[in-house]
């Protein structure tokens, strides 16, 4: 079952680029599939063992809210401080332009 979880995410993921909430969205879906499979085995399995069978396999196990707002707050502070870096580097290549353009006229004053 962990192999069918991970092509439907990889499939998304090859589509286009997929938000949080529609990645938590599919691992709900996901859960809720593999409990009504198991749970069409009724006849065949007690619900001890169904449940027992599907255990691994809730959102709660599969999802980590906690983590994944973690996850949107670090990705946040790397954008933050990659457009800071960006604009420090265009800050230097200004300055190293200017300062070129000094030296040139300098140089070639004569």
């Amino acid at each position: 079952m962990n192999i069918y979880i991970g092509e439907n995410i990889k499939r998304l993921r090859l589509n286009r680029q997929i938000t949080q909430q529609e990645l938590e969205d599919e691992i709900t879906s996901i859960a809720q599939e593999i409990a009504q499979g198991a749970y069409a085995l009724r006849k065949h399995l007690s619900d001890a063992e169904i449940e027992e069978m599907i255990a691994p396999y809730t959102k709660e196990r599969l999802w980590n809210s906690e983590q994944a707002t973690q996850n949107l707050r670090q990705i946040q502070q790397y954008q933050h401080k990659t457009a800071d870096f960006s604009k420090n580097l265009l800050k230097v290549a200004k300055n190293i332009q200017e300062d070129d353009t000094k030296a040139s006229k300098e140089l070639f004053k004569y």
